[in-house]
């Protein structure tokens, strides 16, 4: 009778009569890096112990407890799992993100080391040491190299444990490794300084010192409607209801380092939705409209290809940052608290709604904020005036 055909996966059994042994051998499974197939080999003393340790690694092989591949590295582990299953589905700016942190903040500090070798608290060290150290010298996004080594912020380091958890959990899911480490780290908070917001006099007094400002609609817009600075920059004439006096807000401006991209999405989901604005608000928008037409005929090459409502006065994307810089200047000039800036009008638009009793879900809605906490904790700040009403209310 013919010798039973042996299944695929079932291992097998020899005996070595060159080392008087028993030989087991199994495939576990397909190494990520080269592609090969990943056999393990044992030895026993008797044919009964050989079919036992088969049976041991048959069923660790199934349960997870055999790994694949011993030496690769987290750089390489971090290099596969994101040039195969993140980078393509990623937007320009943020890959760019993603690859500036596995560039200046992971492989130098990590990315030699074997990935079964890493432990916990080598983990937590090195979260602990990029909060209170900072990144060792790296390139910035223009290629010159740069030795600031001040400590990372909560957020960006968050962003870095986020991305070794994903690369630890495809690990997982390749048999290098049968648990998760990154995931038993945390993160330490620091105090975050006291939010900054403008007051009702403030908002009064860059706005009317601001008028002859090439941006003060788009400032009056900040403040009237919270839009994000991304989401104002990022604002099409299409977007403009002039009927029903409200604005669509479904793309954003945002830049890294020299690049600047327009997207047509939203930070958040939340944040794609219907602002409504003032009639007045409205008039000023048709005039400003009808101004830009006058430019676009007297500037040579106008560049808005997007039809931005905001443009350079070449018709090219305002730069955020360039933005930006023209606010701070702006309060400067006027002599207001230095700490002002384009996101405190955002806070400020928060704060007045509330206050004048417009229910969170509604603040929530018209500010594009995804959840209650994130209002209320850091946008709702009380103004002044309503702290030293408090005891008569």
């Amino acid at each position: 009778m013919p010798e039973k055909r042996r299944r695929n996966g079932d291992g097998s059994i020899r005996y070595r009569s060159d080392r008087n042994l028993w030989e087991v051998q199994i495939t576990i499974g397909t190494d990520p890096m080269t592609g090969r197939q990943i056999r393990v080999s044992r030895n026993a003393k008797s044919e009964a112990d050989a079919v036992r340790i088969k049976n041991e690694l048959i069923a660790g092989r199934a349960n997870g407890t055999i790994v694949v591949n011993d030496k690769i590295t987290i750089g390489e582990l971090v290099e596969i799992w994101f040039t195969t299953f993140q980078e393509p589905g990623q937007y320009e700016t943020t890959r760019l993100v993603s690859r500036g942190l596995i560039k200046n903040h992971i492989q130098p500090y990590i990315g030699q080391t074997a990935v079964q070798k890493m432990t916990r608290i080598r983990l937590q060290q090195y979260f602990n040491n990029l909060q209170s150290a900072g990144s060792v010298k790296h390139c910035n996004f223009q290629g010159k190299i740069t030795d600031k080594t001040r400590p990372l912020s909560h957020s960006v380091t968050k962003k870095i444990r986020a991305l070794l958890v994903a690369a630890f959990d495809f690990a997982i899911e390749e048999k290098i490794i049968t648990t998760n480490i990154v995931r038993e780290t945390k993160l330490f908070k620091r105090n975050k300084p006291i939010t900054a917001f403008f007051k009702k006099s403030e908002i009064s007094a860059f706005i009317n010192g601001t008028k002859k400002r090439r941006y003060h609609l788009a400032y009056r817009l900040l403040f009237e409607t919270g839009l994000r600075r991304s989401e104002l920059l990022g604002l099409a004439w299409s977007a403009v209801d002039f009927s029903n006096h409200h604005l669509e807000v479904s793309n954003a401006l945002v830049t890294f380092g020299k690049f600047l991209e327009l997207k047509d999405t939203t930070k958040t989901k939340a944040g794609t939705r219907l602002v409504p604005i003032h009639p007045e608000t409205v008039q000023l928008l048709l005039l400003h409209m009808e101004k830009q037409q006058k430019e676009a005929l007297c500037v040579a090459n106008w560049q808005n290809q997007h039809n931005l409502v905001f443009t350079q006065s070449d018709g090219s994307p305002v730069k955020p940052g360039e933005f930006s810089r023209g606010f701070k200047d702006a309060i400067s000039n006027l002599n207001l608290r230095p700490e002002l800036s384009v996101h405190a009008a955002r806070r400020s638009f928060a704060t007045m709604l509330l206050a004048a009793g417009v229910s969170i879900a509604d603040v929530m809605k018209i500010g594009g904020w995804a959840d209650s906490a994130t209002l209320l904790e850091c946008y709702a700040k009380s103004q002044e005036d309503e702290q030293i009403r408090a005891p008569d209310i």
